[in-house]
């Protein structure tokens, strides 16, 4: 809160939105102070509140309950189901019944949601972030960053909380090194504890300088004309095209010279690997050669979520593009074994494995 309130974010209209959710009275501080030799805002929520502990029911319904647009709401639910669900992890419960006390308490409430809307105000588009750095993180903190890249710190006390790594999980969108920007601020928010380096996290707002070009990666596409092949082979073909690495075969019926019918063979291949699989088509077909070109490709942030639904567990892929939910479309063998094994229809699975999805994850 305090590097995007040092970014430029009115504490005034941080204060109103945040006025919007049922809590009792609180009052934000801001102040410059001196981390080390440099001068970051330090972020504080000043509050009577006796009661520190809510449960994520309780939580998730005073969310629900504010005056915030929809938007802010399901991400704010999300990053509080994400701590709900690493705590339960680590304690053997369930998301529903873990007591938060630190993150349960009203400025940790008003931590995470100021920091839900700072981010729309200030109308980020992609973020990114570094790798994180941790020393002596608490439990919920790894369970959170599993798949991030993280790196140490000699420090003897924790420097990345629970909530810090939830936020960031919820919101970044890659994690590595700076992309290429055209700065606009710099904003540096300053920690409590005062250690022997600076304790200031840095955000960096900037246009990227090819907007065209951004989030893309490069891929090859390798394509083929077939007209004299076994059809049978295709699905052996297919296979080992994918086994070799290809990241999506796929065929089209088409017609040649003397109105010869054949089948095009396209296989989207990720750099360096085009010539395995170009000799895979070589070998397995009676093609004699095969076309390579660049291609750009942008997907959507995927993540595969689990659900518990009336039929039993169903693996759910999420795709999200600009920091919004764009698709949610549950695993068809998971479904398709669920619906045989209750004998109902396909479909009934999958509306309600969508159903718990958007409602457990907040989409």
């Amino acid at each position: 809160m305090g590097a995007l309130l040092d970014l430029g974010l009115s504490l005034k209209t941080l204060e109103s939105e945040l006025g919007k959710l049922p809590l009792e009275k609180f009052k934000l501080v801001s102040r410059k102070v001196t981390r080390g030799r440099m001068v970051a805002t330090k972020f504080d929520v000043l509050t009577d509140e006796t009661q520190v502990s809510r449960t994520l029911p309780e939580i998730i319904d005073l969310v629900e309950r504010s005056g915030l647009g929809t938007p802010l709401k399901n991400r704010g639910k999300e990053i509080f189901r994400r701590l709900g669900r690493a705590e339960a992890k680590i304690h053997g419960e369930s998301p529903e019944k873990v007591h938060f006390h630190e993150v349960g308490a009203l400025d940790s409430i008003v931590d995470i949601m100021g920091a839900v809307i700072g981010f729309d105000l200030l109308k980020m588009g992609r973020v990114y972030a570094s790798p994180v750095a941790i020393s002596e993180p608490a439990p919920a903190t790894l369970e959170i960053l599993k798949g991030v890249p993280v790196y140490g710190r000699a420090l003897k006390t924790e420097i990345t909380t629970p909530t810090g790594a939830a936020i960031l999980r919820t919101y970044a969108q890659k994690f590595g090194p700076v992309p290429p920007l055209k700065i606009e601020a710099t904003g540096y928010g300053a920690g409590t504890r005062k250690l022997k380096t600076p304790n200031v996290l840095r955000v960096v707002l900037g246009e990227q300088e090819d907007r065209e070009d951004a989030g893309f990666e490069e891929l090859s596409l390798l394509e083929t004309n077939v007209d004299n092949t076994n059809p049978q082979i295709f699905e052996h073909l297919m296979e080992r095209l994918f086994q070799a690495g290809a990241l999506d075969v796929w065929m089209n019926p088409v017609y040649m010279k003397k109105n010869r019918p054949a089948v095009t063979v396209s296989a989207l291949s990720p750099l360096g690997l085009e010539t395995q699989l170009v000799e895979i088509l070589l070998t397995e077909t009676d093609t004699l050669g095969v076309r390579v070109s660049k291609r750009r490709r942008q997907k959507a942030l995927q993540k595969l979520v689990k659900v518990d639904t009336k039929f039993g567990k169903v693996a759910v892929k999420i795709g999200e593009f600009n920091q919004r939910v764009v698709s949610v479309a549950p695993e068809y063998a998971a479904c398709l074994k669920l619906a045989k094994k209750h004998k109902v229809p396909l479909k009934i699975v999958f509306e309600e494995a969508r159903a718990r999805a958007k409602n457990n994850f907040g989409f």
